[in-house]
Order: structure tokens, then sequence, then C-alpha cells
């Protein structure tokens, strides 16, 4: 199940792997999404969260950017940020987000061995908290 709608004029998407009792869930992601301004995409199931965020940086530190990072958060508390191949030559407005960040910004809800919608809920909440955390910096 997926949803589209427009955020500051670029299509994002919300989805939720399962049953119709997820509808519920992906209307909050759809909201959240609507709601944080550099929240790009973000879709689960039982086994892992996977969010899209707009990150600033500058390239050759003087021309300014916007990135998307992707992360995935699995079931069993494993965690990986993955930043565009081109971050390199860029300076991240206020600093990467590494996977310990975001998993210390998740809580235990991530070690357990299937996410509830509720826990799906939280580890998308806790990831978006760890990439607003280094932007307030």
């Amino acid at each position: 199940k997926a949803a589209s709608c427009l955020n500051n004029g670029h299509e994002v998407s919300a989805a939720v792997s399962g049953s119709s009792s997820d509808d519920a869930l992906k209307s909050r992601f759809e909201k959240l999404i609507e709601e944080k301004e550099h929240v790009k995409d973000i879709s689960s199931d039982d086994s892992k969260v996977k969010t899209v965020y707009k990150q600033r940086g500058k390239l050759f530190g003087f021309i300014p950017v916007w990135m998307n990072v992707r992360s995935e958060v699995r079931a069993g508390g494993t965690a990986e940020v993955h930043y565009p191949w081109y971050s390199f030559l860029a300076r991240v407005v206020g600093g990467k987000v590494s996977s310990e960040t975001v998993l210390e910004n998740t809580g235990s809800v991530a070690k357990s061995d299937k996410l509830s919608t509720s826990d799906q809920e939280a580890v998308a909440n806790g990831t978006i908290k760890a990439f607003e955390s280094v932007e307030l910096k």
C-alpha cells in the first residue's frame, strides 16, 4: 500500500506493507511527511522501517545542495544510514547522522524480532528525531 502527496512542491510517498489494519499507520506516516519539511519518504513492514530525509550540505564547502539520505532500521536492532555517493565532497550542515545515533533515538523498540505498527511509528519518529537533532547544531 502506498500513497503519494506533495511536500513543498515535491512528490513524496508513504508505504506500509500489511493488512488493512495498517491504514491508520499509513495515514500517520502521510501526515508526518506533510508536517516535516525534510522528510521525503517513509515505508515500513514488520521487519524494517525505511526513511528518506533531505539534509542540507555545501558541495566543495560553498555550493548549497540537498542530499537525500536513506536510512533503514531493522527489527533486531540494526540500522544503516546511506548518504549519496558525492557526500564525501560536501560538508553536511550539522554533521552526518550515524547508524548509532539513529538507534539511540529509536530506543529499545527496534530490538524486538517483529515490529508492531506502534513500533514502526516509534522507529520512524526516532529516526526523524536523529536527523533533526544534527540539523539544529
